[in-house]
């Protein structure tokens, strides 16, 4: 039997304009559990964030094709770079409804004892030699710890490198950075990238627009360096904000609503600006365009400056990302609501089963779409990147667990004509029931005969030869925003496509004629 997939694309949990990132580097891991949990006047930082990133891990300097736990400064701090405090931190997440995601960084300690940004590391581990096998070791520690996905933090330093050297890197780094890009995305997973102000250090502002293209987010290393374009003596300096976001539009606004601008956490002002001169100045100019603001991200979580424990710092800090939590929050509460109809009709053909009682599986979001012909064994199914298949006869409305797989990778199956249709179902951040569909299409029979038949959209074609069909996008609320006329659909990319140009950026809802749910697509310009 063929192994045939066709992914259902979930789309990532894309960073809106006004995200809110903070880190927690390895040596300040104590004192960011306390701070993450402070209250501020009555306002905590759970508030005003929307991602939190675990800067624990480095390419692993002894096999440039994994990645490993690697503490940036030796001593106290090695030992609290472990599994109990990514857990810890994993777990806050959850219950405060914030992604938590993994940072990979290239700050090595050197022979000599000195401390340095080793892009030699990043150099090896990008090359196509080691490429693969590298984002397989990253999507791993992801899956390890239930992330939200991973942040990118390589810096190559000009001082310590040839430039050219540096810039040559390029055409490896965007590569490395699409494949990662696309893995953690068919697994609605946030991918950001940290970037330098500058056209010396990279990834610099040189790479910004093919950056802004791949990743969710782009965060800019300015902190002290970058500041609010106010009168003084630091009034003329180049690396101000309304420079950075300029150059970020300059791909078009929907992309360059990625920008995160950097804050530094452990001072008051730099630059000739505090710290309130700086936000109030990207709370009233911070615009990218109608309908989107400028991000933020904050170095770091322990908050060293007293500035920023104050209620009006994080109230300003909430305003800035206002605007991507009220969108997280209404489809959480879309997803809660289709996850409670989904759980009961689960329930019910799960008794039914005669292979595994699933009543702890049954609110567990659909994540991907496979195929068996009718009448034959076999699961042609998808477990880290790798094609599995597993024995077995399944009987239509049956959710069964092929044998060694955990709860939380259940299936479904249903008849379908000359089809039978398996559905792999995943977690999804905050354990919801997410709205996705697939095409409930049945293969003819010269389909049929020469393969599975396809029933989903996804990032690879499937085969349905001369099968139409239209569909309707729909807004987050439900709202009937346009038709999409019958078509041979191939893949998500081209539903994008249909939509892209006609409806601002944004996520959509797109219900095929005959299925019954709606797929979730993200669109940008």
């Amino acid at each position: 039997m063929k192994k045939l997939l066709l992914s259902v694309l979930l789309g990532a949990m894309a960073a809106f304009a006004g995200d809110v990132t903070i880190w927690v580097p390895p040596y300040y891991i104590t004192e960011c559990k306390n701070t993450v949990d402070m209250d501020f006047g009555g306002i905590k930082m759970k508030d005003a964030i929307t991602n939190l990133a675990l800067q624990f891990w480095t390419p692993n300097p002894d096999n440039p094709g994994q990645v490993v736990f690697q503490p940036k400064y030796a001593g106290s701090s090695s030992s609290k770079v472990n599994d109990d405090n990514v857990q810890w931190f994993v777990n806050w997440g959850k219950t405060n409804k914030i992604p938590v995601i993994l940072c990979i960084y290239n700050s090595m300690k050197q022979p000599s004892g000195s401390e340095m940004w080793d892009w030699q590391l990043v150099h090896n581990s990008i090359s196509s030699t080691y490429r693969d096998s590298f984002v397989n070791s990253i999507l791993a520690q992801v899956d390890k710890f239930g992330l939200d996905g991973v942040d990118i933090d390589f810096e190559g330093n000009d001082s310590q490198y040839d430039v050219d050297w540096l810039r040559a890197d390029s055409t490896n780094f965007y590569a490395f950075s699409q494949q990662l890009a696309d893995s953690l995305h068919k697994r609605g997973k946030i991918v950001n990238v940290a970037v330098f102000n500058d056209k010396w250090n990279v990834p610099g502002i040189l790479w910004w627009q093919k950056l802004l293209k791949i990743y969710d987010g782009v965060e800019t290393m300015g902190y002290t360096s970058a500041t609010a374009p106010i009168s003084g003596s630091e009034a003329q300096h180049k690396y101000q904000y309304d420079t950075l976001m300029t150059v970020a539009k300059q791909g078009g606004v929907d992309r360059g609503r990625k920008l995160m601008i950097g804050l530094p956490s452990d001072v008051t002002s730099w630059k000739g600006t505090t710290l309130d001169d700086n936000l109030d100045w990207l709370l009233a100019n911070g615009r990218m365009s109608d309908t989107s603001t400028v991000g933020l991200c904050i170095w770091d979580a322990a908050l060293k400056s007293s500035a920023w424990k104050t209620r009006a710092v994080w109230e300003k800090v909430a305003q800035m990302s206002a605007d991507v939590r009220a969108k997280r929050a209404q489809s959480l509460s879309s997803s809660s609501s289709s996850s409670s109809s989904s759980s009961s009709s689960s329930s019910s053909s799960s008794s039914s089963s005669s292979f595994v009682d699933q009543t702890d599986c049954a609110t567990v979001p659909l994540a991907g779409v496979f195929n068996a012909r009718k009448g034959k064994t076999g699961l042609a199914g998808h477990q880290e990147n790798n094609y599995v298949s597993q024995g077995g006869e399944w009987a239509a409305g049956d959710m069964v667990i092929p044998a060694g797989w955990p709860c939380d990778r259940a299936v479904e199956v249903a008849e379908s004509e000359n089809t039978w249709n398996v559905y792999l179902v995943e977690p999804w951040p905050y354990d919801t029931l997410m709205d996705v569909s697939f095409l409930k299409l049945v293969s003819s029979s010269s389909a049929s005969s020469s393969s599975e038949g396809s029933t989903g959209i996804g990032d690879k074609a499937f085969a349905l030869p001369g099968f139409r069909t239209a569909a309707t996008v729909y807004g987050i609320t439900g709202k009937a925003l346009m038709a999409l006329p019958a078509q041979e659909w191939s893949s998500a990319e081209q539903v994008r496509d249909a939509i892209r140009g006609q409806l601002p950026s944004g996520v959509y809802l797109v219900k095929f004629d005959g299925a019954s749910k709606a797929a979730k697509i993200p669109v940008d310009r």
